[in-house]
């Protein structure tokens, strides 16, 4: 679970467990790309990201999430707080543990 047995759910891992070990070979089969996974997925996500208008900033870390009337509202950073319009889409890249 990419995660120590301290942090980890659980339920994640019972859900797991269920969906693969249990119903059988064919549904635990480790699928790696060819190349790596930054190659294959992650910088041509991240290519297409800013070439339609995106702003990616990996150097920064986020605090809090503001939600208004079921919409992300702010994001807020240690330095500074970036106001997000109902229109505007928010794609979180961080592990389930740094929800609570």
């Amino acid at each position: 679970m990419n995660t120590s047995s301290q942090k980890a759910s659980a339920k994640i891992l019972s859900n797991v467990i269920k969906k693969t070990i249990l119903k059988g070979e064919q549904y635990c089969r480790i699928y790696q790309p060819k190349i790596n996974w930054n190659n294959s997925i992650i910088d041509p996500c991240i290519k297409f990201l800013k070439n339609n208008g995106c702003e990616i900033d990996l150097r920064k870390s986020l605090k809090s999430i503001k939600i208004d009337n079921n919409h992300i509202s702010k994001l807020c950073f240690s330095e500074n707080t970036i106001q997000i319009n109902e229109q505007d889409s928010v794609i979180f890249a961080i592990p389930p543990t740094n929800f609570s």
